[in-house]
């Protein structure tokens, strides 16, 4: 098991899968099935910053000295890489979404159907119009129209 004491400088989330070798010991003793799009992502981030991504090199011309940059994963899952993702997202999208007040309202499933979403992630764009549609119903009640923003 992982010691957060090593990490009192900080860690990120490659640290967790690649100490102690947990990602192997996870996908040995796991039952669950895992999602082709998980096992990419853990891949990436455990390569992330290393020479299995790729690499540029810079030279200096003068004195011969050379630097090899390695690339990142790009994955929003990517503790240093998502952070830069998710800055842009909310860059972009704040000034997409009107200035306005808004009211935050969270929808959830229940545990029993959870796994069913969970396998079969096609699905989940059919039922986050559910939340929608009931908000909308309940809106027109009150002669309200709703500008909705749905995200998972």
């Amino acid at each position: 098991m992982i010691c957060l004491m090593e990490f009192v400088g900080g860690f990120k989330l490659k640290d967790i899968f690649t100490a102690n070798n947990n990602w192997a010991y996870f996908l040995k003793k796991t039952k669950t099935p895992i999602r082709p799009a998980i096992l990419a992502n853990v891949m990436k981030i455990i390569n992330c910053g290393s020479k299995a991504m790729g690499f540029h090199v810079y030279e200096c011309k003068d004195c011969q000295y050379t630097k090899n940059v390695f690339h990142t994963c790009k994955s929003r899952f990517c503790s240093s890489c998502g952070k830069k993702a998710t800055d842009a997202w909310v860059s972009k999208h704040l000034t997409i979404l009107p200035q306005t007040t808004y009211q935050h309202i969270t929808f959830t499933l229940p545990k029993e159907l959870q796994s069913l979403f969970w396998l079969n992630r096609h699905i989940i764009n059919d039922i986050m119009r559910m939340p929608a549609q009931i908000i909308t119903k309940l809106a027109k009640c009150f002669g309200v129209i709703p500008g909705i923003f749905v995200a998972i």
